[in-house]
C-alpha cells in the first residue's frame, strides 16, 4: 500500500525517459515515505546538462511525475583547448574540438574566462555570463538581429561584431540595456546613409543623463595606431608611433 507504483516524465527533452528516472535515485516499489523529491531533481540537474529545470510532484500518494525542461543554446566560448558550448543555465553543455567550425554556427562570446572545460560544469566567470545574460535579453526586447560575436576580453571596452560589418563599442556593462535600443535605433540610419553593406564602428560608449550618443566612422576613416619600440646597444629606448 505505501510502495511507489508509477513514475513518469514529462516535458520536451532528448534525453530518455528511463535515463532520467534512473538518475533520479527514484525505483518503483520504493517506500513513499522514503521519497525526496528534491534530492532526486537535484540528481537530474547534475547529470544532464541541457535540463534546466526539474519538478518532482506527486501524481497520486502512490506515483511521481519528474517534469522537465531543456536550456537554449547561447553561444559558444573557447576554453581548456577546445570549444565549449554554452546553455542559458551557465552550464557547458558540449565541448567540441577546436578544428571544428563550431563558432561559425553559433554566436562567439569572444575573451569569456572559462571557470570549467568539461560538460556540466559552469562555464564562465559570473560577471561575464551576467553580461551576456543581459545582452541577449536586451536583443531580444529590442529585436536586435545580426550579432555574431560579444567581445568580453575587456569589461570596460565591451564590443560586439554585427553581421561581420559594424564593430559596436559598448564601453563598460553600465548601460547595456539602453545602448542595446541605441544601436537598434541607429543602424537603418547608418544603411540609408552609408549604403547597406556598410563598414565601420559604431560608438555608444558616451553615456549622459541627457541621453546616449551614437557616433558611425566608416572603416576608411578609422585610424590605426601602432607603436614601436627599439633599445641601442648602448640601452637608449626609443618609442616611435604610427598612424
Amino acid at each position: 500500500m505505501f510502495a511507489l507504483k508509477e513514475i513518469t516524465v514529462s516535458g520536451d527533452t532528448r534525453y530518455l525517459k528511463e535515463a532520467i528516472v534512473q538518475q533520479s535515485g527514484l525505483a518503483v516499489g520504493q517506500s513513499i515515505w522514503s521519497v525526496d523529491k528534491v534530492k532526486a531533481g537535484e540528481r537530474v540537474l547534475a547529470a544532464f546538462p541541457y535540463i534546466q529545470d526539474v519538478k518532482v510532484t506527486n501524481t497520486a500518494y502512490n506515483k511521481l511525475n519528474i517534469a522537465v525542461s531543456e536550456t537554449d543554446e547561447i553561444g559558444v566560448m573557447y576554453g581548456g583547448g577546445k570549444w565549449l558550448a554554452v546553455g542559458s543555465n551557465g552550464r557547458i553543455l558540449e565541448v567540441t574540438a577546436v578544428e571544428s567550425d563550431r563558432p561559425l554556427r553559433a554566436l562567439y562570446l569572444k575573451g569569456a574566462e572559462a571557470v570549467g572545460t568539461a560538460v556540466g560544469e559552469q562555464a564562465m566567470d559570473d560577471r561575464s555570463f551576467a553580461i551576456v545574460t543581459e545582452l541577449l535579453a536586451a536583443f531580444g526586447e529590442y529585436e536586435l538581429d545580426g550579432v555574431c560575436e560579444i567581445d568580453l576580453s575587456n569589461k570596460s571596452d565591451l564590443r560586439l561584431n554585427w553581421n561581420n560589418r559594424i564593430t559596436v563599442k559598448l564601453g563598460n556593462d553600465s548601460n547595456l540595456t539602453h545602448e542595446i535600443g541605441v544601436v537598434k535605433s541607429a543602424l537603418p540610419g547608418i544603411e540609408r546613409q552609408y549604403g547597406e553593406h556598410a563598414v565601420g564602428q559604431l560608438d555608444v560608449s558616451s553615456f549622459s543623463e541627457d541621453g546616449t550618443m551614437a557616433v558611425f566612422t566608416p572603416r576608411d576613416l578609422l585610424t590605426t595606431t601602432t607603436t614601436a619600440t627599439t633599445t641601442s646597444p648602448d640601452g637608449e629606448t626609443t618609442t616611435t608611433t604610427t598612424t
